[in-house]
This record gives structure tokens, C-alpha cells and sequence, in this order.
């Protein structure tokens, strides 16, 4: 028999971003700021979310470990209208298994430090990058079981992260 089930709505997705409490602290004030962003990173310099709160709540003690000795993790919430989202130049990655070339060149491109997406266009990236989180290093072609990442590449993916909070960890 069936079980019930909720029907879809196209409701909001809700993303989450793990820092430390002065990184929380930092995008309520001033938003995203891409300059700040760490450019060896699976799909380039961006700003990356995920849709698992353990999974930025993970993340954000592992920042706060690495800070100084009194650093607090935090967990930044996102609420985004997927028309929004659809609106976007978006590249997308489903699978990650070893044999899934273009996620691995595309990682390799991305953490050898290029500046951008590679694209034939003039600015370069994608406005957002969907797909796996790598685990290891690009030869071991692994990645974390459950784990993804919706990485903000350009000013205006940025815009639709407007509605956001602070979620105590």
C-alpha cells in the first residue's frame, strides 16, 4: 500500500554554510563576499553551501579548530526560492564515481588554482556548480558518501542568498 506523502510545491531550498561565529557574524553584516573566498577548492573560488545541517555543522567545528583557541563553530542558513536558482548559469555533477571524467577534470582544473570555470564566455565561471564533495585527493577519485555542495560563483548567484540566519550549533 502507498504510504502519504507531501506534494510538491516548488518550495524554497534551504542551504547551509558552516563557519565560525565571526564568519556567521561577517555575511549577516556585510552578505556574501566573494572576494574572500579560498581558490583551490573543488569547483573554484566561490561561496559553498550544502543542504545538510550536519554536514555544515561538520564543517564549521573543523573551521573552528582550526582558528584561534576560542573560536566557536556556527552554521549560516539560507532560504532560497528555486525559480531564483533556475534562473542561473548552472553546472551540475551527479555522480563521482572514478569513472565520472568530466567531475574529476573538473575538480583537477578547479584545485590546481585556475581563476575560473574555463568557459568560452568572457566571465569565465558558472554562476553556481552543483554536485559531490571530493574526499582525499584527485588520484583517489573518492568522494564523500551523502555529502554535497552548491558552490556561488558570481555576483549575481549571490543576490538570491539574501535570506539568512544564524543557527546555534
Amino acid at each position: 500500500m502507498p504510504t502519504a506523502f507531501t506534494p510538491w510545491t516548488n518550495q524554497d531550498l534551504v542551504l547551509y554554510h558552516g563557519t565560525t561565529e565571526g564568519g556567521a557574524r561577517g555575511i549577516m553584516t556585510t552578505g556574501v563576499l566573494l572576494a574572500e573566498s579560498t581558490r583551490r577548492t573543488d569547483f573554484g573560488r566561490g561561496f559553498y553551501t550544502c543542504t545538510s545541517r550536519p554536514q555544515a555543522e561538520r564543517w564549521a567545528r573543523i573551521k573552528a579548530l582550526a582558528g584561534a583557541p576560542a573560536t566557536r563553530p556556527a552554521v549560516v542558513c539560507f532560504t532560497v526560492e528555486r525559480d531564483a536558482l533556475a534562473h542561473l548559469q548552472s553546472l551540475v555533477f551527479v555522480r563521482s564515481v572514478p569513472d565520472a571524467e568530466d567531475y574529476w577534470q573538473f575538480i583537477a582544473h578547479c584545485r590546481s588554482g585556475n581563476p575560473h570555470h574555463g568557459r568560452r564566455q568572457a566571465e569565465g565561471h558558472y554562476d553556481v556548480v552543483f554536485g559531490p564533495v571530493m574526499k582525499g585527493t584527485y588520484l583517489q577519485r573518492e568522494a564523500y558518501l551523502g555529502y554535497d555542495q552548491i558552490s556561488f560563483h558570481t555576483a549575481r548567484a549571490i543576490q538570491i542568498l539574501s535570506r539568512s540566519q544564524i543557527l546555534s550549533l
